[in-house]
């Protein structure tokens, strides 16, 4: 069963809501923060492993994740591509 689904069609969406199910399939309540900080990290190694296997690695993965008032979680992935001068990241 999945609580979180997209109301859009955009791959941002997808994922975020496929994190956020994963979250809430492995917590039945809200963990302390350096075990949220770790079930993410490990969700987002995932996502970029699947997609370099899948997709070439073609994914821009960047988001930030708040806990309360509190950041908890800032994602960047892959940084700059290769052959790039732009660095891919959050501003």
């Amino acid at each position: 069963i999945r609580d979180y689904n997209p109301i859009g069609a955009t791959d941002s969406e997808t994922m975020f809501c496929a994190i956020l199910n994963a979250l809430r399939a492995r917590f039945d309540t809200l963990p302390t923060l350096p075990v949220l900080h770790a079930a993410l990290s490990a969700l987002c190694n995932e996502i970029v492993t699947r997609d370099k296997e899948t997709m070439g690695g073609n994914t821009i993965l960047n988001f930030l994740l708040g806990c309360g008032p509190h950041l908890q979680f800032a994602y960047s992935w892959p940084g700059a591509r290769e052959g790039s001068e732009v660095w891919n990241g959050l501003h």
